[in-house]
Order: C-alpha cells, then structure tokens, then sequence
C-alpha cells in the first residue's frame, strides 16, 4: 500500500510538473519531489508505528482497569529498558511504556498532524470506569460511540480478568492502513471494533503546534509505596492498585478438616453433602477455591471396566462432582464460623456401583502469584449405588396354583432378584435390598393379601387370595378354568427413585382334567415305524393359564408323566408314553410323544367313567424359581390326560 500511496503522490506532483515544465526536457530535476515523497513516507511510517504502541498501550490500561475491578492486586513490578512489566495474581501480567513528552511538529508542510486526542479512562459518578479523551485545549471529555453513548471501559460479565471481552476497545490506524477512501498520514480512530473510523489528528497547517504527546498513554508508574502502586495516565488521572501485602488481609487457609467421616451412600445421579471446617475461620471457602481429590476408586459394573487409580496431587473423579459451596448453619439458621457445606453429585453413565475415597483440597494464591494447596489429611467414602430400577429384577410365573393340598392356599410370588456387579479383581457385589426404603402394593384388598415383610430377608412379596370372593370359590367348585386380578407394585429406594410393575395374578385349579378325541386313522400312521405320535396339549392348557413362562425367567425342571400300571394301559389302549418334552428354558411347550404298538380302534379309551382302577396319565408339574431361597412359584400341578380313540 506504501508503494502504491508513493506512486499516487508521484503521479500528482508530476502531472503538475508537465504543466510547466516541457516534457522533451533533458534538464528535469525531480530531487524535491523525491525528497518531500521521502519525507511523507517517513511521517506515515512514524504514525504507523505510534498507532501500533498506542493500541498496545489501550489493551494494556483496559487491562489495568480489569484488574481493578476484579479486586486484582500487584504482585510484582519489573523495570524494563523502555518501561514496566506489571504482574497481578488473577489477571496476568501487562506491560508498558514510559511515558514521553511529544514535542513540537516541523513546519506546517513537513510536521505531524498537528493534534491527536490523548485516549485515557476516568471513574463516573456510577463508580465504574469509561474510555476518555483530552482535547489540545486539556479539556477532558467522555469517549462516546455513534448513539452519543459513553463506552465502558470493561464489560459487564467477566471475572478474574476476563472481563471485559465483551466491551469495545478503541483501535488507532492511520488512513494509509484504512484505504485509498481515507487521509494516508492522518490518524482515525474506531470505538466500534473497526465497524466505523473518525479522523481524530489536527490538520496540517502552517506550522504545525504540538506533536502526539508522547508513545505512552502512561506518564508515570510509582512503586515507592509499600500498599499500593501508582499508575498516572498522560491526562493526569491516577489509578491505585494494592500489593498483595496490602490486600492480604484476607486470611491465607492453613488446614481443612472434614467433620463427618460417616460412609456415605448416593444412589447414582443423587447428591450428598460434606461438612468441613477450614482454618483460620475467616478465610472465605468458594466452589472456585475448594477441589474435589479421589484416594481411590473402585467400580463394579455388570460389564468389566477399568477402574481409575491415583494419578497426580489433585485427581479429578469420573464420578463425583462438586457443585456446591456454602455456610453451615445451626438449628436457628445462624452461620457458624470457619464451617461450611460441600454438596457434591454423583455423575457416571452405565448400571454401576462406584466405592470411592474423596478427600479435599483448598487453593489460594500466594504473594508470587502462584497457586498454593492445603489438601485435608483424611478422606471420607463415598459409595454410589445403581438406583432401584437398576439394582432389582422382578420374576414371576405366570399363573399359580390355588391349593398346595386340599386346603392350604398358594400364595402367588413376586420375587425380586437383586443384580450382581463386578470389579477388574473379580470382586462381586449385589444390589442391598436395605437400599430399599418404602414398599407400596395397590390391589384390590376384596380379593387379596398382600405381604411385604418378606421382601428384605426372602426377597418376595406374596399375595394370597381371599377365598371368601366369588372368582376364587367358582375356580375351586370347577366354574371356571382361571380367575384374574392385578397388583401394582412400587418399590422406592432411599433417594426416591422408583420401580414399578403392574403385576397379572393368575390362578389355575391344583387338578386338571383333559379329554382329547384322537384320530384312528392319524394314530395308525405310526403302527409298528421307528416314528413317534406327538400330541401338543398346550392349546388345551392355555385355557387355564399355562402358557410360555416368558416374564418370570423361571425353571420348569420336571414333567413327569406317569401310569398305575403300564402293562394295564398296553391292554386297554394301543399306545403309551415313550418320551416327555417339554421345557426348554423358559418356555413351556407341553409335547408328548408316544409309541403306537397296536392297532388304533374306535371306541377305545383309557378310561371308565365309573371305574377309578383303569390306569390314566398323570402329569406332575413343578415350577422354581431360580433362587432355591425362594418358595416354589408353582406347586404341585396334577394333568390327568383322558383320550379316546374315534373315526
């Protein structure tokens, strides 16, 4: 841009020359243009290198300013060759520049500008600080911005030294730096981060009156004082900032003390709270002054996982965050003194269980300006419990006997099987049920019982019938195949979290008795083959109930089926039991598959309405659940299979 300007002012002086001066001259002498080109490049080179020390010196003094608004102190003050280097606790350190008086401009054709406005701050009536100029007439007035606003010298929201990140900083350039639309050695001025410019410089005049005063926006920096130093802009406007021996009257902590080393529980995602005490009382405990350190940490996952270890002096924990700090007070909400409150949250994603070490640690800043920490000599455990939802599964069957004998009734289970988690050692630990604070059934009390106490040592909650009810009585006077009802279940652990299930109770009758008609002609197939004759009974049991054990995760290790005498059943009827299916897991699939030794006769069966002695298969089925602890979900369950031979 240089050589461009320097080539515009060329081009002019020349085209004025051509006026006068022949162009098939030999004797052209263009030494003064050369020389007053020369002179023009030198002074614009000169503003471009006062306007870069001059804007380095406002991003230092609005600096300075945050410092003091911050309640920053000096913590030391290094004299340089050309000026200072400033060091606060919080902010950082700054530097500037001696202060120099600017002296007079050469000739009015030659010389600077003749004024450029000194930039400066000065303290309004609402006790914080704005950008000001001083006019060559040494009136002082506020900086303002095209709405005729003054301009903060800081913003409104920043803290230890940030501030004022969000304030505009006024900019120094000079036109050549701005475009060929501006004076090339005149001095403009933004206060809108270089959205707009004004030209701020004298004109050039006759003779030219006084310089830019100076390099520095600082005329003096006093150290001598032992409290405070002094900073005095070109306008005359002191600045006082303490030393840290001056604003050390806060007191330095020497010792941190935790007041309850009880274990603590949190159910994952909840909060717990640490009393401590910090010595002296009078020192000030923030969030920003206290850290969370883990001794030790210890996760057991129903996944492995890696667990964390000790790493530096103040180890950040991956599941446990603190997020509060304030006064303890006492029973009449007085604040006690030197005592205060750390709530802390549990965090973590995934169903853990995390036992934990935590200690803390307080930090200050010293004399130097470097971060010192007081670390409390013991730790407290922490131990954060997957929530109930988590921790518990719920198993049922689904559907129940009424009688265990004649008279006993059955009650219908809801086990609750707790979770088991491992560490990276192997170590195993399962959901407590003492983790459990509340129990609450709904149900209809006209029609069951409902128990909970067995919960925390058998881990079940039974329901039992009320034989008094109508549903109950026609199921065991044959009425009915199955009778219905529902509970809702809510288990609430000791941070509120809660698992819930609406439960079916289903019961079917202690005996069932099936007639199936089977085909003469589907039966003869297999006659004296390798084959078996399945018959699927599980259509038929459907009706009471009994179907695919889904929900429950419950065992069906037996069903037996059985006659008096087999050889008796080889007499009356052409076929008998050779194998038994029929539970796979969880499912009930109630297939049976017999050997077909004679010919299949209409008419025949294996039984008498009225005579009791003719064998007849029986099936006994049996349902546990998977912790032997636990009572029998399904008892004793007696299928007499009645089947007639027809066309």
């Amino acid at each position: 841009m240089k050589n461009a300007f320097r080539f515009l002012c060329i081009a002019a002086l020349a085209g004025c020359t051509l006026m006068i001066v022949p162009s098939c001259s030999d004797d052209y002498d263009d030494s003064e243009i050369k020389e007053r080109l020369d002179k023009v490049e030198n002074r614009v080179t000169a503003l471009e290198k006062w306007c870069s020390i001059i804007n380095s010196e406002i991003a230092s003094l609005k600096r300075l300013i945050t410092a003091l608004e911050n309640k920053d102190y000096v913590t030391g003050v290094e004299t340089l060759e050309n000026g200072y280097k400033i060091t606060f606790s919080k902010s950082g350190s700054i530097t500037i520049q001696n202060g120099k008086d600017g002296g007079d401009g050469e000739d009015g054709k030659d010389g600077l500008d003749g004024y450029t406005p000194i930039i400066g701050v000065a303290k309004h009536t609402d006790g914080l600080y704005y950008w000001t100029t001083r006019a060559k007439d040494g009136k002082t007035n506020w900086l303002t911005d095209a709405d005729g606003n003054m301009i903060r010298t800081t913003g409104n929201d920043g803290v230890d030294g940030s501030s004022g990140n969000n304030a505009p900083t006024p900019i120094m350039k000079t036109g050549i730096e701005l475009g060929n639309d501006y004076i090339p050695d005149a001095v403009y001025l933004s206060v809108d981060s270089g959205e707009s410019w004004k030209k701020v410089s004298g004109d050039r005049g006759e003779q030219g009156v006084q310089g830019p005063k100076g390099d520095s926006l600082f005329k003096n920096v006093d150290n001598s004082n032992d409290d405070y130093v002094i900073f005095t802009l070109q306008d005359g406007t002191p600045i006082e900032i303490s030393k840290w021996f001056a604003s050390s009257q806060e007191p330095v902590p020497t010792g941190i003390i935790i007041l309850d080393y009880t274990t603590m529980p949190i159910v994952k995602g909840g909060q717990a709270q640490i009393k401590l005490r910090v010595n002296p009382s009078g020192f000030k405990v923030t969030k920003e002054n206290i850290e969370l350190d883990v001794w030790n940490s210890d996760t057991y996952f129903l996944d492995d996982k890696n667990n964390m270890s000790r790493a530096s002096y103040v180890t950040p924990s991956d599941y446990y965050e603190l997020v509060k700090i304030e006064p303890d007070k006492n029973t009449t909400n007085e604040e006690l003194e030197g005592q205060w409150i750390a709530t802390i949250q549990s965090k973590g994603v995934g169903n853990y269980r995390n036992l934990s070490e935590l200690s803390l640690v307080v930090n200050y800043t010293d004399s130097k300006g470097d971060v010192q920490r007081i670390s409390c000599p013991q730790s407290i455990l922490v131990e954060t419990v997957p929530t109930v939802e988590e921790g518990i599964a719920f198993s049922y069957s689904k559907v129940q006997t009424i009688y265990t004998t004649e008279t006993n009734i059955n009650p219908y289970m809801l086990f609750t099987n707790f979770n088991f988690y491992k560490n990276t050692e192997g170590e195993i630990w399962h959901y407590d049920m003492e983790l459990i604070a509340e129990v609450k059934t709904e149900l209809d009390e006209n029609l069951l019982t409902a128990d909970t106490e067995s919960l925390y040592d058998k881990h079940y909650i039974s329901f039992t019938p009320n034989m008094e009810a109508s549903i109950w009585k026609e199921l065991t006077e044959g009425k009915t195949k199955k009778a219905s009802s529902s509970a809702k279940i809510k288990l609430i652990d000791f941070a509120g979290c809660c698992k819930e299930l609406d439960l079916p109770i289903v019961y079917c009758p202690s005996n069932i008795n099936l007639k199936l008609e089977l085909s003469a002609k589907e039966v003869n197939k297999y006659q004296n083959t390798s084959e078996s004759y399945f018959i699927n009974i599980g259509n038929e049991l459907a009706e009471y109930g009994l179907v695919q054990d889904v929900i429950s995760e419950l065992t069906m290790p037996a069903i037996q089926g059985f006659t008096e005498d087999d050889s008796l059943m080889e007499e009356y009827f052409p076929m008998a039991i050779e194998e038994m299916g029929i539970c796979t897991g969880k499912i009930f699939n109630p297939i049976l598959g017999f050997y077909v030794y004679k010919e299949a006769i209409p008419g025949t069966r294996n039984y008498e309405p009225y005579d009791e002695t003719l064998p007849t298969i029986t099936i006994g089925i049996t349902s546990i659940a998977q912790e032997l602890v636990t009572p029998f979900s399904l008892v004793a369950l007696n299928i007499k299979l009645y089947m007639e031979i027809i066309e």
